[in-house]
């Protein structure tokens, strides 16, 4: 194998790498917090937060974290809607 087909597999795995890195990162920061059935405020954060974010309706957006307080509510730092 020579030196320039070498260099190309390192940086197409690095690129590989890299994405993957890339595209999880904004999952760490989201957060959904709700009420369970005796009133207790629940905080999922990452692939959890995004499963009951798509099963939930009336989905509202906000700047905080799990700690806001808020029912049935999505924070990742985007605006209010």
């Amino acid at each position: 194998m020579c030196a320039k087909t070498r260099m190309t597999a390192i940086l197409l795995a690095i690129a590989l790498v890299l994405a993957v890195v890339m595209a999880y990162l904004p999952v760490t920061f989201i957060g959904w917090t709700e009420l369970d059935a005796s009133g207790n405020e629940v905080c999922y954060t990452g692939l959890k937060a995004i499963r009951k974010r798509q099963g939930a309706a009336g989905i509202r957006y906000h700047h905080a974290g799990c700690h806001a307080g808020s029912t049935g509510s999505l924070s990742a730092g985007v605006p209010a809607v």
